[in-house]
Order: C-alpha cells, then structure tokens, then sequence
C-alpha cells in the first residue's frame, strides 16, 4: 500500500517527540508515545503465560489505568479503601519502588465498570503527573517526591472521569469536557504547577477521551496541533497557547478513543449510544419481543412482557455484565414505543422507534486533513465510515492499516488512505474489549476482558491469528511495551512476559 500524496507533501505525522533526550524504552502515558498504541523498537513474545516467557507477576491495588514507563520503571494510579495512589515499580523485577497517596474524599458519579483510578499517568524524562478526576492533578519525581499539586473541582460527569494527561514540551495538557457545560483545555507549566493557559470549550459535554497531538503545516509552517475528540465534535488547538484552530461537528454523543496520527491525517472514531458500532443496530429486533406474543395476533400486549424484562443491549457481553441488557425494564418504556398508544406495540411501531432512536445517534469513523488544506481539497474531511466501530478501544494505524476491534472479538482491517475494508472476522476471542489494541512490528496484541490476548499479523491482507494467549485474570486497562517485555495489568496482578528477541 503505497503512502498518499498528502502524506508526502506534508508532514508524515508519525509521534511527537516529547521526552527529548529519553531512548527506549518509554511508554510514557495511555497508548504509549502519543497515545498511538505502537512500539517501534519493542520485541515482546508472541506466545506467552503463566509458565511461558513468565519474567515476573505482583499484586496490584484496584483501577483501570494502564501502566506508563520511562527508562526502568512503570507507574500506575490505584484506588482502595478510600484512597487514592500513585504507584512506582522497578519494571525489571517487578520491585515496588513507593507509593504516593492521598485520600480519596468524595468521588461523586463512577460508573460501576470504570474506577476513580482510571486516567492513566503521564511521565517525562525526570517527572510523573497523575490526574485523579475527583481530587486533581499531582507532579512526582521518579523517586516519589511531590513537587506540586493542584486541586481541582470533579467534571461533572455521570460515569467517572477517564481522560489522562498527556505532555507537549514543557506544559502538561488535560481536557475537562463537564456536563454542567463548564468544559475547558488547560495546559500547567510541568516544572511548577501553573497555569500557562486555559481555553474555554462552550457546549461541550463530558468525554471519556484523551485528546493526542498532530504534527503538521499550518500557515506554511511546521506547526503541532492538539486534537481532542468530543463530544459531538473533532476541535484542534494550539498547543502552546490554546487556541482553537478548527472544528467539525457530526460524531456520537458519548467519545471514549484516542484519535490517531499518521499519512497526513488525523482518524477519530466514536460508536453511537448503547455501544453500537454500525449504522443499523441489530441487537435490538423485534424478535426479542414477538416471543411474549401469547394470543399469536401479531401484536404485543403491555400486559405480555414480563415485568422485569429488560431488553438485550449488548449481546456480545456476558449476560451478567452491567452492559449487558438496558438498565431498566421494558414495561418503562413501552408507551414511548406504542406511537398510537392503543396498549399494544405492533413490529411497524417498534421498528419506527427503532429507527428514530438510531437517527438519534451515529457511529462514525472520520479521517481527517489536520494543518493547511492542499491545494484543490475544500473540505478536511476526506472519508466516512461506520461499520463494526468499538465502544470503548480506541482504533490503531500501523503499517499502512487502520485496525480496531468491538466486543464480541471482531476485528476489522481498514485502507487508511481510503476507508476500503480490508476484512472484518471475530478472531476467536469473545466477550468484552476495554483494552485498546498496541502494536509492534509486525504484529498487533488485542486484549479481553475475558483476559484473552490474541496476536495478529499485522502485515496481512486476510486475518492471521498467531497466539492467543489466555492469563485466566480480567484486562481492562491496555497493556504496555518496553524492549522486548509485555506489561499487562490485570484486575489484581501486573504481569511482565518477556522472551528472547526474534
């Protein structure tokens, strides 16, 4: 697949480099550098468990941050009896170094599937930053001495605050989308805590996403652009003084991904409302309705559905799973549907709300032309797509393909220069994805929630399975990758698998 014009004329918008003079290995926030998901020196096993290219195994504290590393150690952030902590291991043995902690205080709306520890920290070459959505944001050294704190007022979100730190020279950036509508993008001095400036975001609403940076040519010049996906929207600011220098409206309501960087572009994706991943939802048909029709007349009786039927939502989750089914019975709902309000909902009906709900919300993968416009392109938006889109993992561009995988282990391979899909195919791996999927040459790890972590060619145009590992323990946070070791965060253990260089 050969790179397209734009990417030669401008930047090839690979990684920004913000830990000048730090080497490999550094995964130094969500996702790695950039938040792009990819190692480009790192070599971990294919194959690996308990027994197989073990290096070591430690207890971890409770939350859903993903381990970040610079140099010999990996930080993560914790929550447990009340407290919140930042915690230092040595990633060669697995040692803890030290743990930073403070009290939790009150931690407002979290969902029950996310965790006041699930923004991920940020590391440069001599410092950690940890952001904790319901007490602030702290600066460490790497040997866990603070050196500043700010305290800041919890984002009023009704399912917990997600999104991480990331860094851009010497300031750190942090998005605060709010549903009191009180959203802002606030860049601190990293050496003392201070604002260098604040940008105002009026209309947005909370996201669950950490914005990732561009670089690109804006007035003729190289130039780096902060683009944050929201909700509704794709904006892009200055970042080294908050300014905003686009925006396109047109994503879901509800955004949890990273966008990603690279051929000139910038591909941002988001699923619709209840996790759906494609124009049409499938899940909710009328079949799981027709079988209460008792009288066989075609229609369904308020009286017919079961009082504490709740319909399928997301079919592909394990049905005890919070996300499984919608949150409240049917009978709550069944006037909303019955458009003619006759007491029986007939398929015509159903399907009519159906439609209406799905016009409500759209999944949407959108590539992007970041910077100045090539000459004769009008428009930033180059192609749209919205088929098998994740809920929750962000998407991933390596080698020339754009790869993303939704519950229910499918996995879809996508032309990055066009949206042409590559193939679509459940790898063999069911259940829940959080984890977002890495990549090193060659390969890209997709890890479950089931704890499942499959390994995939990468430079295939058909699906190529070449492991699936099972750990037997839950992942939700995504794993890192540091020389040839797989750091994997389970929901009770850290795990280094590390195997001899191929």
């Amino acid at each position: 697949m050969r790179a397209s014009p734009i990417a030669a004329l401008i930047l090839t918008t690979l990684l920004v480099p913000v830990l000048g003079g730090v080497a490999e290995p550094f995964w130094p926030q969500f996702r790695g550098p950039n938040g792009q998901g990819v190692s480009r020196e790192g070599r971990p096993p294919v194959v690996f468990g308990a027994t197989t290219n073990a290096l070591w195994r430690t207890p971890v504290e409770p939350g859903l941050s993903s381990p970040v590393i610079v140099g010999d150690r990996l930080f993560l952030t914790t929550f447990q009896t009340g407290t919140l902590s930042v915690v230092s291991f040595d990633r060669r043995d697995g040692r803890r170094q030290w743990q930073w902690t403070v009290p939790a205080g009150p931690i407002g709306d979290v969902h029950t599937a996310s965790s006041p520890a699930a923004p991920s920290p940020a590391a440069s070459a001599d410092k950690v930053f940890a952001y904790f959505g319901s007490w602030g944001l702290v600066a460490l050294t790497h040997e866990g001495r603070e050196t500043w704190r700010r305290s800041m007022d919890p984002p009023k979100n009704r399912y917990g605050v997600a999104t991480s730190p990331v860094l851009h020279g010497s300031n750190v950036l942090l998005v605060l989308d709010a549903d009191d509508l009180k959203s802002s993008v606030l860049a601190l001095n990293a050496e003392d805590g201070q604002v260098v400036w604040q940008t105002e975001r009026p209309g947005q609403r909370a996201t669950w996403s950490t914005p990732a940076i561009v670089s690109t040519v804006r007035s003729g010049r190289s130039a780096d652009e902060l683009i944050v996906l929201s909700a509704l929207r794709l904006s892009a600011y200055d970042p080294l003084d908050g300014r905003l220098l686009w925006a396109i409206d047109g994503f879901p309501q509800e955004t949890v991904s990273v966008p990603v960087v690279g051929r000139g572009r910038v591909f941002a994706s988001a699923a619709a409302l209840g996790g759906r991943g494609n124009e049409q939802y499938d899940a909710m048909g009328w079949k799981q309705l027709v079988a209460f029709d008792q009288n066989a007349d075609g229609l369904i009786q308020f009286d017919e559905v079961p009082e504490n039927f709740r319909m399928v939502l997301r079919p592909d989750l394990p049905k005890d799973h919070s996300g499984y089914a919608v949150p409240f019975p049917f009978r709550r709902d069944f006037k909303n549907r019955d458009s003619d309000q006759d007491g029986a909902l007939s398929e015509a009906e159903w399907q009519k709300s159906v439609t209406q709900w799905e016009a409500s919300s759209r999944p949407l993968l959108m590539a992007v032309t970041p910077g100045d416009l090539p000459a004769g392109q009008t428009h930033r938006t180059v192609w749209k797509s919205a088929r098998g889109l994740p809920e929750m993992p962000s998407i991933l561009l390596h080698e020339d393909r754009l790869f993303f995988v939704r519950d229910g282990g499918l996995l879809s391979c996508v032309d990055p220069d066009d949206g042409r899909l590559i193939y679509q195919e459940r790898i063999g791996a069911a259940g829940q994805y959080c984890a977002s999927p890495i990549a090193v040459p060659g390969r890209v790890y997709l890890s479950s929630v089931a704890g499942v972590i499959t390994v995939v060619d990468s430079t295939a145009n058909e699906l190529r399975v070449l492991a699936r590992n099972e750990l037997n323990e839950p992942i939700h946070a995504t794993p890192a990758i540091a020389g040839n070791a797989l750091y994997v965060r389970t929901a009770s253990h850290l795990f280094s698998f590390a195997g001899a260089a191929p």
